[in-house]
């Protein structure tokens, strides 16, 4: 993956990628920035360093139902909707939000789609809660409003559910 162009005359340049020649299953990650390219200022003698990151495209999902409980806790029972309003995060390893769903409110269901592979927490965002609250189901069984999960590229993750409980 290197790559060097030699004696090059002083100047002004910018350095890319042609993207025509990268195939659709990857995504540049290096330069962060909307052109792709690395600008250089070549001096007599220098060397210079044009870096460029690619990574498996974002295809794994992850997909499941938030639902409000009012009869037999830890079970999701025929008639219990959604929470009109509930936020769920996907939360990268470093502690990040990158991306949030909403919850249907007659279904529950939620999805994040596009997602890259990699080790993730799920959560219920406790401010679009009602309060009081509590978890009566979890995917993990912690009830801490929060499920780990660990995508491969292509993952299809699904079930990671929550059922809430409370007064209001």
């Amino acid at each position: 993956g290197s790559y060097q162009f030699a004696l090059v005359p002083t100047g002004a340049y910018s350095a890319h990628v042609d993207a025509t020649t990268i195939s659709g299953d990857y995504v540049l990650t290096y330069p962060a920035n909307d052109s792709g390219a690395v600008a250089l200022l070549a001096e007599s003698g220098g060397n210079y360093t044009a870096d460029f990151g690619y990574q498996a495209a974002p295809s794994a999902s992850v997909s499941g139902v938030v639902w409000l409980e009012t009869t037999n806790y830890g079970t999701r029972d025929e008639g219990e909707m959604g929470i009109a309003g509930v936020m769920v995060e996907l939360v990268n390893s470093a502690g990040t939000v990158v991306a949030a769903a909403p919850v249907n409110a007659l279904t529950g269901a939620y999805q994040f789609e596009a997602v890259l592979a990699g080790s993730y927490t799920v959560r219920l965002d406790q401010t679009t809660l009602f309060t009081p609250n509590g978890v009566s189901w979890n995917s993990d069984d912690q009830l801490d409003f929060q499920t780990p999960v660990t995508l491969a590229t292509a993952d299809t993750l699904t079930g990671i559910d929550f059922g809430i409980v409370g007064t209001f």
